[in-house]
């Protein structure tokens, strides 16, 4: 099954589990973030992201899920906390 229609099939979990991997493995230097980060996690006050975080998460979001993200504000809207980036995400590929 190619790629693209295995991701068209993830559960909110799977995209969680994959949003989460994202962010503590290609994101985080920080070994005390990368044990905390859950679905409640924020992105500024716990994560700490800074612009340069948030576009390697649009790249990464981008390729890890085969989707584009056009509107770059309604993605950065959806930064409060890792739950609102599952949904985002989940939304665009469903």
């Amino acid at each position: 099954m190619k790629e693209k229609e295995l991701i068209k099939k993830m559960t909110k979990e799977q995209v969680e589990e994959k949003v989460i991997n994202i962010i503590v493995n290609d994101l985080l230097d920080d070994k005390e973030k990368k044990k905390n980060i859950d679905r409640n996690s924020k992105f500024f006050e716990d994560i700490e992201i800074d612009s340069v975080v948030i576009v390697n998460l649009v790249i990464l979001i981008e390729e890890k899920f085969n989707i584009s993200i056009n509107d770059i504000t309604e993605f950065v809207d959806c930064l409060k906390q890792v739950s609102n980036l599952v949904d985002f995400i989940y939304q665009k590929i469903v």
